[in-house]
């Protein structure tokens, strides 16, 4: 998945910077926000500080499906997709351990 510029330039988002841009999305939505309903301008808002907002779109486009209905002005809203998560959590855990054998990963994975 790539990021397209306002210029139209085409970027590869750094592995690492994804993997914190979606920490902070899960964190901040573990508040309390409605996970079948996450606003675009919210999240933006509360995350730019810490993360530039094409990625926390390309975050919100790759680990989310789009909300529905959604908001009655047009806001972009969005539903986490927790299967998508938990493959790039379990990718990120045989990257780390690539040893692991499968039997040994589910065990540890479903403990």
């Amino acid at each position: 998945n790539c990021i397209v510029t306002s210029h139209g330039h085409v970027m590869l988002p750094a592995p690492d910077a994804v993997t914190a841009c979606l920490d902070s999305l899960l964190t901040i939505a573990a508040g309390g926000w409605d996970l079948e309903r996450i606003a675009e301008p919210q999240c933006l808002a509360e995350m730019q500080d810490f993360h530039d907002p094409a990625l926390i779109s390309h975050v919100l486009r790759s680990y989310c499906r789009p909300g529905a209905p959604p908001a009655p002005d047009g806001t972009p809203v969005w539903a986490l997709d927790i299967p998508k998560v938990c493959r790039f959590r379990a990718r990120q855990l045989f990257e780390a351990a690539a040893s692991w054998r499968e039997a040994d990963f589910m065990a540890q994975w479903s403990a």
